[in-house]
């Protein structure tokens, strides 16, 4: 769901069901596993800042300790947040067509511990797309690329990691 509450504030939030999960051997074996994934909940807002210059913030929460007790080993540490904010500069252009530039910080409350401790992931995150079709300011058709450079923590383990993302987006009205 997405409101508009005026030209320069907008909210949306969205409910997601995924079932179970289910694991099947296909070696001939007839071992099955089902887990229950969690109910997430998304909320999030912008703000038209300029003309050309947004602020977005989100969060989202799933409880995930239903799945915990379809484990077999390291429990879920059941409810995980979800928290992300970042700007967006809409003032430029590529060959003529809409270019935003992105960028923004997330941290994640990740549903797994390690060594029965919380674990979380960090990211900072900068991106551009290329609005290629757009009807009436909304873009119909948009490629993207997207370079996050993170951390997950949790108990003794920690790493670093790099995520490049390339995606295209095709809608329609």
């Amino acid at each position: 769901i997405a409101w508009a509450l005026s030209p320069l504030f907008r909210v949306a939030g969205s409910v997601s069901w995924s079932g179970d999960l289910v694991f099947t051997l296909t070696s001939g074996s007839s071992l099955e596993r089902r887990y229950r994934l969690p109910m997430e909940t998304k909320a999030g807002a912008t703000f038209s800042l300029t003309p050309e210059l947004a602020l977005h913030v989100g969060t989202t929460y799933a409880d995930w300790s239903d799945t915990g007790e379809d484990l077999e080993s390291e429990p879920t540490l059941g409810g995980a947040w979800s928290y992300g904010g970042g700007l967006e500069w809409g003032g430029s252009t590529l060959l003529g067509r809409p270019f935003p530039i992105r960028v923004g910080a997330r941290q994640v409350d990740l549903p797994f511990g390690v060594d029965g401790e919380p674990a979380t992931e960090r990211t900072l995150s900068v991106g551009a797309g290329l609005n290629l079709v757009d009807v009436e300011a909304q873009p119909l058709a948009r490629m993207e690329l997207g370079v996050d450079r993170g951390s997950r923590e949790g108990g003794s383990l920690s790493e670093e990691f790099w995520r490049v993302a390339f995606t295209v987006r095709v809608a329609s009205f």
